[in-house]
Protein backbone atom coordinates (compact mmCIF):
# COMPACT_ATOMS: atom_id res chain seq x y z
CA UNK A 1 0.00 0.00 0.00
CA UNK A 2 1.39 3.19 -1.25
CA UNK A 3 1.47 6.49 0.87
CA UNK A 4 -1.30 8.09 -0.62
CA UNK A 5 -3.43 5.22 -0.78
CA UNK A 6 -2.84 5.12 3.30
CA UNK A 7 -3.33 8.76 3.57
CA UNK A 8 -6.54 8.53 1.52
CA UNK A 9 -7.83 5.32 4.10
CA UNK A 10 -6.88 7.93 7.11
CA UNK A 11 -8.92 11.03 5.28
CA UNK A 12 -11.92 8.10 4.39
CA UNK A 13 -12.02 7.06 8.24
CA UNK A 14 -11.72 10.56 9.27
CA UNK A 15 -14.78 11.56 7.25
CA UNK A 16 -16.42 8.49 8.41
CA UNK A 17 -16.05 9.60 11.83
CA UNK A 18 -17.20 13.23 11.33
CA UNK A 19 -20.02 11.51 9.76
CA UNK A 20 -20.84 9.79 12.79
CA UNK A 21 -20.73 12.41 14.55
CA UNK A 22 -22.79 14.61 13.07
CA UNK A 23 -25.49 12.32 12.82
CA UNK A 24 -25.43 11.54 16.57
CA UNK A 25 -25.58 15.39 17.26
CA UNK A 26 -28.89 15.44 14.81
CA UNK A 27 -30.22 12.54 16.39
CA UNK A 28 -29.39 13.18 20.01
CA UNK A 29 -31.15 17.13 18.69
CA UNK A 30 -34.30 15.14 17.55
CA UNK A 31 -34.75 12.47 20.23
CA UNK A 32 -34.59 15.48 22.54
CA UNK A 33 -37.07 17.19 20.83
CA UNK A 34 -39.07 13.90 20.88
CA UNK A 35 -38.81 13.37 24.65
CA UNK A 36 -39.88 17.33 25.23
CA UNK A 37 -42.92 17.20 23.09
CA UNK A 38 -43.99 13.99 25.09
CA UNK A 39 -43.52 15.81 27.97
CA UNK A 40 -45.25 18.84 27.27
CA UNK A 41 -48.06 16.51 25.75
CA UNK A 42 -48.68 14.29 29.01
CA UNK A 43 -48.43 17.99 31.02
CA UNK A 44 -51.64 19.17 28.85
CA UNK A 45 -53.40 16.34 28.92
CA UNK A 46 -53.42 15.65 32.61
CA UNK A 47 -54.02 19.85 33.02
CA UNK A 48 -57.23 18.96 30.31
CA UNK A 49 -58.53 16.15 32.50
CA UNK A 50 -58.08 17.35 36.12
CA UNK A 51 -59.74 20.63 34.96
CA UNK A 52 -62.53 18.16 33.46
CA UNK A 53 -62.47 16.83 36.85
CA UNK A 54 -62.67 20.21 38.91
CA UNK A 55 -59.26 18.54 40.56
CA UNK A 56 -57.07 21.68 38.99
CA UNK A 57 -55.77 22.90 42.62
CA UNK A 58 -55.02 19.38 44.30
CA UNK A 59 -51.60 18.86 45.64
CA UNK A 60 -50.95 15.69 43.43
CA UNK A 61 -51.70 17.59 40.81
CA UNK A 62 -49.79 20.57 41.24
CA UNK A 63 -46.61 18.29 42.65
CA UNK A 64 -46.61 16.04 39.33
CA UNK A 65 -47.02 19.29 37.04
CA UNK A 66 -43.61 20.72 38.81
CA UNK A 67 -42.21 17.66 38.57
CA UNK A 68 -43.12 17.51 34.79
CA UNK A 69 -42.64 21.10 34.04
CA UNK A 70 -38.62 20.80 35.99
CA UNK A 71 -38.09 17.40 33.88
CA UNK A 72 -38.76 19.72 30.70
CA UNK A 73 -36.63 22.55 31.75
CA UNK A 74 -33.42 19.74 32.62
CA UNK A 75 -34.06 17.85 29.65
CA UNK A 76 -31.36 19.46 27.53
CA UNK A 77 -28.80 18.49 29.78
CA UNK A 78 -30.29 15.19 31.40
CA UNK A 79 -28.36 11.83 31.07
CA UNK A 80 -27.51 9.36 33.21
CA UNK A 81 -24.12 10.44 35.49
CA UNK A 82 -26.50 13.77 35.78
CA UNK A 83 -29.59 12.08 37.16
CA UNK A 84 -27.58 10.38 39.63
CA UNK A 85 -25.86 13.49 40.71
CA UNK A 86 -29.63 14.94 41.41
CA UNK A 87 -30.25 11.62 43.60
CA UNK A 88 -26.97 11.91 45.93
CA UNK A 89 -28.01 16.07 46.10
CA UNK A 90 -31.66 15.27 46.69
CA UNK A 91 -30.68 12.64 49.64
CA UNK A 92 -28.00 14.82 51.18
CA UNK A 93 -30.54 17.65 51.11
CA UNK A 94 -32.99 15.69 52.58
CA UNK A 95 -30.86 14.07 55.42
CA UNK A 96 -29.46 17.35 56.50
CA UNK A 97 -32.62 19.53 56.70
CA UNK A 98 -36.23 19.24 57.73
CA UNK A 99 -37.76 17.75 54.93
CA UNK A 100 -40.72 18.97 53.47
CA UNK A 101 -40.68 16.44 50.31
CA UNK A 102 -44.08 14.51 50.36
CA UNK A 103 -44.07 11.18 48.95
CA UNK A 104 -46.58 10.97 45.69
CA UNK A 105 -48.71 7.83 47.23
CA UNK A 106 -49.36 10.28 50.45
CA UNK A 107 -50.28 13.09 47.82
CA UNK A 108 -53.08 10.75 46.04
CA UNK A 109 -54.78 9.91 49.64
CA UNK A 110 -55.92 13.32 48.99
CA UNK A 111 -57.46 12.69 45.46
CA UNK A 112 -60.92 11.72 45.95
CA UNK A 113 -62.24 11.45 42.15
CA UNK A 114 -61.03 7.87 41.00
CA UNK A 115 -60.79 9.30 37.63
CA UNK A 116 -58.33 12.03 38.57
CA UNK A 117 -56.33 9.21 40.61
CA UNK A 118 -56.07 7.42 37.31
CA UNK A 119 -55.41 10.02 35.09
CA UNK A 120 -52.12 11.36 37.75
CA UNK A 121 -51.09 7.88 37.94
CA UNK A 122 -51.09 7.53 33.99
CA UNK A 123 -49.26 10.50 33.86
CA UNK A 124 -46.61 10.17 36.48
CA UNK A 125 -46.05 6.47 34.59
CA UNK A 126 -45.76 8.48 31.39
CA UNK A 127 -43.46 10.80 32.78
CA UNK A 128 -41.29 7.60 34.35
CA UNK A 129 -41.40 5.93 31.22
CA UNK A 130 -39.88 8.22 28.97
CA UNK A 131 -37.65 9.59 31.38
CA UNK A 132 -35.95 5.65 31.49
CA UNK A 133 -36.49 5.86 27.76
CA UNK A 134 -34.40 9.09 27.44
CA UNK A 135 -31.48 7.91 29.98
CA UNK A 136 -30.99 4.27 28.71
CA UNK A 137 -31.91 3.80 25.20
CA UNK A 138 -30.93 7.14 23.56
CA UNK A 139 -27.86 8.53 24.99
CA UNK A 140 -24.10 6.83 24.88
CA UNK A 141 -23.94 6.46 28.92
CA UNK A 142 -27.27 4.89 29.06
CA UNK A 143 -26.52 2.49 26.64
CA UNK A 144 -22.42 1.83 27.96
CA UNK A 145 -23.24 2.04 31.71
CA UNK A 146 -26.97 1.55 32.68
CA UNK A 147 -28.21 -1.81 30.58
CA UNK A 148 -25.27 -3.70 32.26
CA UNK A 149 -25.95 -2.26 35.52
CA UNK A 150 -29.87 -2.52 34.60
CA UNK A 151 -29.24 -6.29 34.12
CA UNK A 152 -26.95 -6.99 36.76
CA UNK A 153 -29.50 -5.88 39.52
CA UNK A 154 -32.49 -7.23 37.99
CA UNK A 155 -30.65 -10.53 37.48
CA UNK A 156 -29.14 -10.10 41.66
CA UNK A 157 -32.84 -8.94 42.82
CA UNK A 158 -34.29 -12.10 41.23
CA UNK A 159 -32.08 -14.28 42.64
CA UNK A 160 -32.64 -13.09 45.78
CA UNK A 161 -35.84 -13.34 46.00
CA UNK A 162 -35.58 -16.67 44.42
CA UNK A 163 -37.47 -16.25 41.88
CA UNK A 164 -35.06 -17.27 39.21
CA UNK A 165 -34.60 -20.72 41.29
CA UNK A 166 -38.59 -20.73 41.40
CA UNK A 167 -39.13 -20.30 38.33
CA UNK A 168 -36.72 -23.20 36.78
CA UNK A 169 -38.58 -25.51 39.40
CA UNK A 170 -42.02 -24.97 37.70
CA UNK A 171 -40.88 -25.36 34.62
CA UNK A 172 -38.49 -27.98 34.61
CA UNK A 173 -40.58 -30.58 33.08
CA UNK A 174 -41.10 -28.24 30.26
CA UNK A 175 -37.67 -27.19 29.75
CA UNK A 176 -35.70 -31.09 30.31
CA UNK A 177 -38.13 -33.26 28.53
CA UNK A 178 -37.89 -31.71 25.42
CA UNK A 179 -33.84 -31.68 26.22
CA UNK A 180 -33.92 -35.60 26.59
CA UNK A 181 -36.49 -36.12 24.09
CA UNK A 182 -33.90 -34.22 21.65
CA UNK A 183 -32.87 -37.25 18.64
CA UNK A 184 -28.86 -35.80 19.55
CA UNK A 185 -29.26 -36.95 22.68
CA UNK A 186 -30.58 -40.52 22.24
CA UNK A 187 -27.10 -42.02 21.09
Amino acid sequence: MSDIELGFGGLKLCAALFGLIVAYCVVRKARLDYFRQELFIARDRLWDSMRENNDLDCEAHRTLRAQINGLIRIAPVMNLFVLLSILRLNKRILRDEAPKYVPFSELMKGVKNPASRRELVQAKQTMQLLLINHLFLYSIPGCLIGWPLYVVTVMRKMWSQNRIVGWLDRHSQEIFIPIKACPLNAA
